[in-house]
């Protein structure tokens, strides 16, 4: 399982590294891979939701696809005007998830971005935020109803294929 993880971790760095690189672009984005190897990939922006219902839609493609490991990256800005990337690997089943911080700087000349190597940590799997999002939640009907009909229609948006 952990290698379906680390795998989910190196491409969802990539992404973002192909991101900034190519597009200067940083969104929030959503991964997950399944027992089956299915990988699939949005960027969370995208779906204009609300923070409770991103939430509760993520919990519901978690659980409903039964995802072995999923992952969630956005940027960070701290005090000081730094900017990061922080990607949150988490392993559903197992002890162990990751943690991946890249540095993102801009140059002063044209103003392009550019992204430094991502520092992989090793972490217990409950320290990482959002890690609660792979606890079955309960859903009414109407709520499960109301996730599987945003699935049916986002569906397009999403890159789905077999883990790289």
């Amino acid at each position: 399982m952990f290698e379906d993880t680390y795998r989910l971790a190196q491409n969802v760095c990539a992404v973002y590294t192909d991101l900034i690189d190519n597009l200067q672009s940083v969104p929030r984005v959503f991964s997950s891979s399944d027992f089956n190897g299915e990988q699939i990939l949005f960027y969370l922006d995208d779906l204009e939701l609300n923070r409770a219902e991103e939430n509760d839609f993520l919990s519901f493609l978690i659980n409903s696809r039964v995802a072995t490991c999923y992952a969630r990256g956005s940027a960070f800005t701290d005090d000081n005007g730094n900017c990061e990337i922080h990607v949150y690997v988490t392993e559903r089943f197992g002890p162990l998830s990751i943690f991946c911080k890249s540095q993102i700087s801009q140059n002063s000349t044209d103003k392009t971005f550019s992204i430094s190597p991502f520092e992989v940590q090793f972490v217990p799997t409950e320290t990482l935020p959002f890690s609660w999002l792979s606890k079955a939640q309960p859903f009414d009907e109407d709520k499960y109803r109301s996730n599987f009909l945003l699935w049916k229609r986002a569906k397009e948006k999403f890159v789905i294929r077999p883990l790289p």
